[in-house]
């Protein structure tokens, strides 16, 4: 965290390589969710088209109770 806030060009290519799988969802306009897994520094992410917030919602309820 103390190099992610000093050092401005770490900081750009760390950040590039963490939004790099939600790049594709934020070119469409689609919205996402995220679950959190058991292994360290990884989810699950769910991604449905625009406007469809409420059904994203719901499947990731479903999901994370299926995974439990």
């Amino acid at each position: 965290m103390e190099r992610l806030g000093q050092d401005h060009d770490y900081y750009v290519s760390e950040n590039l390589l963490a939004l790099r799988n939600t790049r594709i969802g934020n070119l469409m306009g689609a919205c996402a969710l995220t679950l959190p897994t058991v292994v360290p520094s990884s989810g699950l992410m769910l991604i449905c088209p625009p406007m469809q917030e409420y059904f994203l919602l719901r499947l990731g309820a479903a999901v994370e109770n299926a995974l439990a």
